[in-house]
């Protein structure tokens, strides 16, 4: 079949035959929401002698713009009725979207009953997201700004794209004019499908939309369906490996999302890791109202603390574990002057998020071509959302983990009753336990972590780690100004970016032992700060590990004196394969001024470092007695005791 239009004798009504990609454009239909460039797309097809065919305020716009549009009503040949609810939907107009032009009989079909071509089809829909964004919408509001006939006509010239171009995207509006005026009013059946495959997602969006409004006021709980469309928002480097291809995308619909008001100020393009880690840092300073910093490397917190500004949360957040925060994510809720970034320029910073940077801060930062600054002027709320979890082939929905819970809804565990300022350390290491990976350990002290274990498969792993890094940086956190270099009681240990050694006493502490129960059990882990003899001590404990959260103090065991782990513990009836080793005299038995709560600083005397000759010998384990209480290996969470089973 000849597809040149010159080929075609001259018909009243009709549809024209073409093959596939080969028609020429005479008619368009213009119905759109969003007038942005509609006026400027309406001139370049009048320019080309395509006739304008538009409903509503379309037409309006478009006739005081001085084009000539004929309206939808002289077309179908039947008023616009029930408030413009039915206007388009009229066999005339979709016999014209989707008569075939390479068949015969719907030639003949159209011909007979005098059908009229429409060639291209330019529509946008109500503003049905944007009107269920706004808290005081209604529900009748709402349901007047459901589009029924531009999904229709959409999703008509979208089936028929070979000879019926579809327009729903204003970017798309130069590029079409472009190939029409370059291809004598003809398309690309390429375009075509590109332009068809666009409409299908906008309505399957809108509708998507629609649903899960729907859902959200109706269903309890879970919905028994589930719609969601993603809008890319930038393709990536690289995923998670260099060899993996990844794109960044956004729900549709969300309230916001990770990139949703931010601005790049310098550095290199976001990579996906920068992405899950800045994702993991806003979430964690969000849940602070004072000044917060967060240092996230590998999705995981490595230093979270509150400050009188933004530098003092940022120098105590990073004193927490200074040889993880190298290269990580930072993320502050407070504008970052000049002094925060000279103290920021000192470390090595993949990401830094701010809501806003001052001149001369943003001119110190900028000296490293490689940071990536950002920008957040305006946080929004954290929404009520479902958190999914992608699985193989499905999804896990659950509900937000919110940390809600009081101070009225806790209860201690422990013999003594926290103090005002342990309260205030719990809650805080309680917020930060949200954001570490399980299973995970927070130590904190001050309102800042001075210890975190997370993400290993064993309890008794992170709880090592935290202990580690609390017994060692716990004490400095509390002192504002430190002694300067070289001076008298300054060693290299007492500085945050210390050098991080091996436990003192080697290896051998961390080996299994067998009880004298012929039990294998781990061994005994250290203090986690060492406390003055009349028991005063700091510090925050909070342990979350699958479905179950605990959290307490970390009180000494009964008999022992020495703390509880914090996931696995040694029978208290058990004797100690080391005996503590005495407090030096000099150690004052009452709170160091300079030392909230009783904590180590660097004026106060340090516990002597246990040596080989120091070491008392190893007692002999005691045969099993059938009098003696046996104590079966239980979790314990921080705080709790030992009970005989």
């Amino acid at each position: 079949m000849a597809g040149d239009s010159d080929l075609v004798t001259e018909r009243t009504g009709g549809v024209e035959p073409a093959a596939a990609g080969e028609v020429r454009v005479r008619r368009a239909l213009l119905s759109v929401s969003e007038k942005d460039g509609i006026v400027e797309l309406a001139a370049g097809l009048a320019e080309l002698g395509i006739e304008l065919v538009s409903t509503g305020g379309t037409a309006r716009e478009l006739s005081g713009a001085g084009l000539e549009v004929r309206t939808i009503e002289d077309f179908t040949g039947f008023p616009e009725i029930m408030d413009g609810r039915v206007k388009t939907l009229h066999p005339r107009l979709y016999a014209g979207l989707l008569a075939r032009r390479d068949d015969e009989s719907h030639l003949a079909a159209a011909l007979e009953q005098a059908i009229e071509q429409v060639d291209l089809v330019c529509v946008n829909l109500y503003p049905f997201e944007r009107t269920i964004a706004r808290p005081e919408a209604t529900y009748e509001e709402a349901i007047e700004n459901i589009d029924i006939g531009g999904p229709t006509m959409i999703r008509a010239a979208a089936k028929n794209s070979p000879f019926a171009a579809v327009l729903v995207d204003p970017a798309d509006y130069e590029a079409v004019l472009s190939e029409l005026r370059e291809s004598d009013g003809r398309l690309a059946l390429e375009t075509r499908r590109r332009l068809a495959g666009k409409a299908f997602a906008c309505t399957a969006r809108y509708d998507a939309a629609i649903a899960n409004w729907f859902a959200a006021r109706l269903e309890e709980g879970f919905p028994a369906a589930r719609s969601e469309t993603w809008e890319k928002v930038t393709d990536l480097r690289y995923g998670e490996n260099p060899h993996q291809q990844a794109a960044y995308y956004a729900r549709v619909g969300a309230p916001t999302h990770l990139l949703d008001g931010v601005r790049q100020l310098h550095g290199k393009e976001l990579s996906f890791n920068n992405l899950l880690d800045l994702s993991a840092a806003r979430e964690l300073v969000e849940d602070f109202d004072g000044p917060a910093c967060a240092i996230v490397k590998h999705n995981n917190p490595c230093g979270c603390a509150l400050g009188a500004s933004a530098q003092e949360a940022y120098e105590r957040a990073f004193a927490c574990d200074p040889q993880s925060a190298y290269g990580g994510v930072i993320a502050l809720n407070r504008r970052v002057d000049g002094a925060c970034a000279e103290q920021l320029s000192g470390q090595f910073i993949e990401v830094l998020l701010a809501p806003g940077f001052t001149d001369d801060a943003l001119a110190l930062l900028t000296e490293k071509k490689n940071v990536r600054l950002l920008e957040l002027a305006h946080w929004p709320e954290p929404a009520e959302e479902l958190e999914a979890k992608a699985v193989l082939g499905g999804q896990l929905l659950q509900s937000r983990d919110d940390v809600s819970e009081t101070r009225e809804q806790m209860r201690a565990l422990s013999a003594r009753e926290p103090g005002e300022a342990e309260w205030e350390d719990l809650l805080f290491a309680w917020k930060v336990c949200r954001h570490v990976r399980s299973n995970a350990i927070v130590i904190a002290a001050g309102s800042a972590t001075i210890g975190i274990g997370a993400g290993q498969m064993s309890r008794v792993l992170p709880a090592a780690e935290a202990r580690r890094l609390g017994a060692r940086l716990g004490r400095l956190l509390p002192v504002r100004r430190r002694p300067r270099a070289g001076a008298p009681g300054r060693c290299r240990g007492d500085h945050p970016a210390g050098r991080i050694g091996p436990r003192r006493g080697g290896r051998g502490r961390d080996r299994r032992r067998r009880g004298d129960d012929g039990r294998d059990r781990p061994a005994a882990l250290p203090p986690l700060i060492r406390a003055h003899h009349d028991g005063a001590r700091i510090g925050a404990c909070a342990e979350t590990s699958g479905r179950s959260t605990t959290s307490s103090r970390l009180p000494p065991t009964p008999r022992s004196g020495r703390h509880l782990n914090s996931t696995s513990a040694r029978s208290a009836a058990s004797p100690s394969p080391r005996a503590p080793t005495p407090r030096p005299s000099s150690v004052p038995s009452t709170p160091s001024p300079r030392s909230p709560g009783g904590c180590w600083t660097n004026s106060s005397p340090m516990p002597r470092p246990r040596t080989a000759t120091s070491r008392p010998p190893r007692p002999v384990p005691a045969a099993p007695s059938a009098s003696r209480p046996r104590f079966s290996r239980l979790r314990v969470s921080a705080g709790s005791a030992c009970r005989p089973a």
